[in-house]
């Protein structure tokens, strides 16, 4: 009997041993991997190359299937170290070298697939960020900012390429912006937000002819923005002057707001004008002039074609479709 228990006490503490062997293995392993924290990735990698893509392309796993982000701010040592985004997909090296190639030629990079990301200008870096995000195949594309970084000229051509490759990729798009002119150009659809709150939301030509407050006139576009009443139905007073317009169902002598676009503005003769006043201000914007025309009551914001002289006195009139009305905002 008392043989039997020193076997049965031998073997536990042989037990006893391994298990702490065991762990003294493990925590070795984990101080290891601590003092080496690229080894597990460096293992990882070793089963083959990514292709074309690694270096431009920089893929990152998405948890999300419907949606991805497109940030041109990623760092630059990530372009060559995330292709392990196609092997947790489980993705072989052919759909690897396919998918990449295809998303580098849709964004115009074809043949930059070996390229380090900081050997590319501004607006290649920002292709291969869109190039990432598409890869993943989402159902919704969020650019937040995109273009801010870049000069105008790129800004310009980089419009032009993300209109194009939206409509061959065939996703919803959702372009962050506060250029209006970039909201104009860019969007089937605009929606104005003002400290989170919705605004409007139209069609570019809606949001430009028919603003619904202040704060969507001032955003989208130079505005002439003057208070007044509405009297009744298709006429407004402004400026002590009466107009014609075509806005309805606003309450009998209602305070309002107008807005007057500056190109809406037309030049006349003094003795023509609803209103007349002197040229204050004249700058050349290329296409056309800037002027500032003042009145007795205010200074209109007026663009035209015409070469008109400094100090020259002017009449101004607008169509009646022109006037736009809008309810007046809450300070």
């Amino acid at each position: 009997m008392e043989n039997k228990d020193n076997r049965n006490m031998e073997e536990e503490m042989d037990t006893a041993s391994e298990a702490k062997a065991g762990e003294d293995a493990a925590c070795e392993d984990s101080r290891e991997a601590e003092m080496n924290p690229d080894k597990e990735t460096e293992a990882a990698d070793s089963g083959g190359d990514s292709g074309e893509g690694c270096k431009a392309c920089g893929f990152e796993e998405d948890n999300s299937e419907n949606s991805a982000e497109c940030d041109a701010s990623q760092d630059d040592d990530s372009a060559g170290e995330k292709e392990g985004f196609f092997k947790k997909k489980k993705k072989d090296k052919k759909e690897i070298d396919e998918k990449v190639t295809k998303m580098l030629a849709l964004v115009g990079l074809a043949g930059f697939g070996n390229r380090d990301i900081t050997s590319l200008s501004g607006g290649q870096q920002q292709r291969v960020a869109i190039a990432r995000a598409l890869v993943n195949e989402p159902k919704v594309l969020l650019l937040d900012e995109p273009l801010a970084a870049l000069d105008a000229k790129l800004r310009k051509g980089m419009q032009a390429e993300l209109k194009k490759i939206q409509k061959e990729v065939g996703i919803t798009f959702i372009f962050v912006t506060h250029d209006q002119e970039e909201a104009l150009s860019m969007s089937d659809t605009i929606v104005v937000m003002n400290d989170g709150i919705i605004q409007q939301i139209g069609t570019p030509m809606d949001i430009y002819n028919e603003p619904q407050n202040r704060f969507v006139a001032n955003f989208i576009g130079e505005s002439n923005i003057i208070e007044g009443v509405m009297p009744k139905d298709c006429l407004v007073v402004f400026d002590d002057v009466q107009w014609e317009c075509v806005d309805k169902g606003f309450k009998e002598n209602e305070n309002i707001e107008v807005v007057l676009r500056p190109e809406d503005m037309q030049v006349v003769e003094p003795q023509d004008g609803k209103v007349s006043g002197k040229i204050v201000s004249k700058i050349f914007m290329g296409v056309h002039y800037e002027y500032l025309v003042e009145t007795n009551i205010r200074k209109y914001k007026v663009h035209t074609t015409k070469n008109i002289e400094m100090g020259s006195v002017i009449g101004l009139t607008i169509d009646p479709f022109d006037i736009q009305v809008m309810h007046k905002m809450d300070n």
